[in-house]
């Protein structure tokens, strides 16, 4: 079984669609920079005949896909994803991203930069994603220009947050913000 996948498509900067429909995701643990600097990519169809639910890193996933402008992973759990750094980097025309899990993702470990340079997202929930296992936030959604509304996780207090510079750093159009499931204690 093929467990690995990472930077498949890394660096087909002229590929504009790529239709994943009839690859299984289900044994893959690493998925890190499969579509990194896919600069034209237009069109992208993910497996959505079964649930893929042991993917640990993420990173860098979509990093550089500037002509992408929506993203379904509703058939990707993020319950065992422990790197999610870099995920959407540059996304420049992303508007919206599906996500699903089952139940709340507590295992992440990095999210640094993750919507950093999404300047199209207007809205996004991580409601079912947990920062318990997470030291640092840093630039998360830096320059999400016309971000309005960011849900975050609050069912559980994040202590070992350490670093959340630039976490919001230009993003003109956030109006409110609820950091309550963020604890202060160590940065």
């Amino acid at each position: 079984d093929i467990q690995h996948i990472k930077y498949m498509f890394a660096g087909c900067n002229k590929l504009t669609s790529i239709d994943l429909s009839g690859f299984s995701f289900v044994n893959i643990l690493d998925i890190s920079a499969i579509f990194s600097d896919c600069f034209d990519l237009e069109t992208l169809i993910l497996p959505q005949n079964e649930m893929a639910s042991n993917i640990k890193d993420f990173s860098n996933m979509f990093h550089g896909c500037l002509k992408l402008k929506e993203i379904d992973l509703s058939n990707i759990d993020f319950a065992e994803a422990k790197k999610l750094q870099y995920m959407f980097y540059e996304c420049k025309s992303l508007t919206s991203i599906n996500f699903y899990t089952s139940m709340k993702a507590t295992k992440i470990e990095s999210i640094y930069y993750m919507f950093s340079f999404c300047e199209k997202l207007t809205s996004i929930d991580l409601s079912d994603f947990s920062f318990v296992k997470t030291k640092r936030l840093i630039a998360m959604f830096f320059y999400c220009s016309n971000l309005e509304t960011v849900i975050l996780p609050k069912d559980e207090i994040s202590t070992i947050v350490e670093d959340i510079s630039y976490i919001f750093a230009i993003c003109f159009k956030l109006k409110t913000i609820d950091l309550s499931g963020i604890s202060f204690i160590n940065i």
